[in-house]
Parts: structure tokens; C-alpha cells; sequence
């Protein structure tokens, strides 16, 4: 690869990563966002009458810390496949080893776990604002 191409590849995966670290800190933004707004207002279905489908707002609490748990759970993931890649290297380095040869699964089983913790945060948030949309439309239906 020439040094253009280099280059290019190092920005993009500059870019890759501060995307992210975007898309996580939204997602522990927002889903703490909507866990504490949702603390704040389930007063006023108390006020006004019986509440139905409270099954749903729970539902909907569990998916938020679910989302939260598995960008927590990546960060931590994410160091410790940072550490195992650093290992792997030190240790193509020492054999003498060609370093390409030696990081065929980068980071193992940790590199992994972090991929399937960021897949799982946004579903999990998705699936809570549709259990509070439902929630809400059940009572406000019910009043």
C-alpha cells in the first residue's frame, strides 16, 4: 500500500472511531435521558386514574438500562481488546514474527464481545421508546 493510500486508511479509521464514541455517548445520553423524563412524568398517569400496561413503562426502564449496561460493558470490552492487540504485537515483535500474521483475530474474543455490546445498545433503545410509546398511548387512551 502506498503512502497516499496509507494515509487515507488512517483517517478513515480516525473517522470510524470518533463516530463511535459518537454514537455511544448518544446512546448513554439518550437513554438516561428517557429513564429519568420518564421517572418525572409517570406521576400524571398516577393522578389520572388507573394505569393499564404498566408491564410496558417497566419494559421500557429495562431496555434503557439494557442500553446502557452494553455501551458500558463495550467500553470496558473495547480496553480490553486494546490490551490483548498490544500483547499480540509485543509478542509478534519478540518472535521476530511478522506482525500481519500474528493479528489474523485482533483483540480476540474481546474485540468481539465489543461489536456485539454496540449492536445490542441501539436495538435495546429503540425497543424502550417503543414499550413508553405504548405505555403512554395505552393510558392516555384509557383516560
Amino acid at each position: 500500500m502506498d503512502d497516499g493510500n496509507k494515509e487515507y486508511r488512517a483517517q478513515l479509521l480516525a473517522k470510524m472511531t470518533r463516530s463511535q464514541e459518537s454514537y455511544d455517548k448518544s446512546l448513554l445520553s439518550l437513554s438516561g435521558g428517557a429513564l429519568a423524563i420518564s421517572f418525572a412524568f409517570v406521576d400524571r398517569f398516577l393522578t389520572n386514574g388507573p394505569i393499564v400496561w404498566v408491564f410496558s413503562l417497566v419494559l421500557a426502564w429495562c431496555f434503557w438500562v439494557f442500553c446502557m449496561t452494553a455501551v458500558l460493558f463495550s467500553f470496558q470490552f473495547s480496553r480490553c481488546a486494546f490490551s490483548k492487540v498490544i500483547d499480540q504485537l509485543d509478542g509478534a515483535v519478540k518472535q521476530g514474527k511478522n506482525i500481519e500474521v500474528c493479528l489474523e483475530d485482533p483483540g480476540g474474543k474481546y474485540a468481539r464481545y465489543t461489536t456485539l455490546c454496540n449492536w445490542l445498545g441501539g436495538p435495546f433503545f429503540i425497543l424502550g421508546l417503543i414499550s413508553i410509546f405504548v405505555f403512554a398511548w395505552m393510558n392516555i387512551g384509557a383516560v
